[in-house]
Parts: C-alpha cells; sequence; structure tokens
C-alpha cells in the first residue's frame, strides 16, 4: 500500500525544508545510529521504516526512523523486549547506565562503503528504452518490498532524457537481476493539470520495470 512516505506531488504539507539539505548529517549520532541499525538488521530497514505509523513517521527525524525501524524489528526478533528498552532510557537519563563511546573498525568501514562514491555496482542490464524515446509508467504497484515510484507519475506519460545506470530493485524477488535506471522528464501539466503557475518539468529517476513504451506497448 501507498504509504505516509510517499508524500512527493501531496498538497497540504506545507514547503519544503532545505535549511541543512546539502549536509549529510547536522549531528555525530545520526551516522552511528545508521550504521548500527544496518549493522544489526541484516536485511532492508526500508519497510520497517515506511511500515512506522503515520504521526510516528511524520514526527520524528530522517535518522531515528532508522532507530525507531531497527527497535521494532529486533522486538519482532525477540531479540530485545519493549520493557528492556525503556529500562535503558530511564537508566540512561537518571545517569544510571553510561553509555560508553566506542570506536568499530567494522562500522567504520561499512559507513566509508555506504558513503563513497565508489560503491560496487551490479552489472548493467541491457536498455530497453533510448534516450528520447516516451515512456509510460505502470498504474500498478508491486505489493513486495520497498516501491521506489512515486504515486503522482503513475500512468503519466514521460520522455527519457537521461540512462543512469544499474540498480538492483527493492521490490523484485531476492535474486532478480539488475535493471537499468532512467531519468525521466515530465510536465507539470500532465502530472496536475494546468495552475496559476507557469508549466515546468519534473524529473524522476525510475528503474525499468516501472515504465512502458508509450507509443508501442
Amino acid at each position: 500500500m501507498d504509504g505516509v512516505h510517499d508524500l512527493g506531488g501531496v498538497a497540504g504539507f506545507g514547503p519544503v525544508r532545505t535549511a541543512g539539505s546539502d549536509e549529510v548529517a547536522s549531528e555525530d549520532w545520526e551516522l552511528r545510529a545508521h550504521a548500527l541499525a544496518l549493522q544489526a538488521a541484516g536485511e532492508s530497514l526500508r519497510p520497517w521504516i515506511e511500515g512506522l505509523p503515520p504521526e510516528t513517521y511524520l514526527a520524528a527525524p530522517y535518522f531515528a526512523r532508522w532507530l525507531l525501524a531497527i527497535e521494532e524489528l529486533l522486538f519482532r526478533r525477540g531479540a530485545i523486549h519493549p520493557d528492556e528498552l525503556v529500562r535503558y532510557r530511564d537508566e540512561i537519563a537518571r545517569g544510571v547506565r553510561v553509555v560508553p563511546r566506542a570506536e568499530s573498525a567494522e562500522l567504520t568501514a561499512l559507513m566509508s562503503e555506504l558513503m563513497s562514491a565508489e560503491q560496487r555496482l551490479p552489472r548493467l542490464a541491457e536498455a530497453r528504452f533510448a534516450v528520447g524515446d516516451r515512456v509510460c509508467v505502470r498504474r500498478g504497484r508491486s505489493s513486495e518490498g520497498v516501491n521506489r515510484c512515486p504515486r503522482y507519475v503513475r500512468g503519466a506519460v514521460g520522455l527519457v532524457e537521461r540512462i543512469c545506470g544499474p540498480e538492483l530493485p527493492l521490490d523484485r524477488p531476492k535474486g532478480a537481476s539488475a535493471e537499468t535506471v532512467y531519468t525521466v522528464a515530465f510536465r507539470s501539466t500532465e502530472l496536475w493539470g494546468t495552475g496559476e503557475e507557469p508549466a515546468f518539468t519534473v524529473h524522476v529517476d525510475l528503474t525499468e520495470h516501472y515504465l512502458t513504451g508509450a507509443d508501442h506497448d
């Protein structure tokens, strides 16, 4: 199902906040929390993040969502009990439990790999579409995994502007092949109709299985 995480093109949520958006993280704990969550999970946390209650998702900062998601995953696995977490938080707040600061070579290497522009990518699949092709975004969405197709472009027709490279889609079965990612340009009038402001272009990166040929499929 579509969730509160997919707010692109939805009215009523105010302006996009851009202050500090050029920074990877604003506080030291954020990247440490991110690394710990990834290390403890052993699987994609995106479904757990997107499964947070809407009021929690909207109120929590970005990296706090990762912590909330790993907490829920560990609860489900039985690795920790909610009462233990409440006790730990209380003891830390009262200064009874001191959280030691430690450096982990494994976590440092993990974050270096995640933040590197030289990440290993799967072999590029053969591109079905070429730059300049008109494509239509499929209306249906996968019920498995994490969907990366914004709801406001489903059913819309756009123009392929760029072939970006390969990606392993998160909403495909495990073991699925890498797919080509395309930057597709959509006119605002195609997405939302005409309005008071002049028409503009919206660019969206989409993996191949979200697309079909607009002229011949």
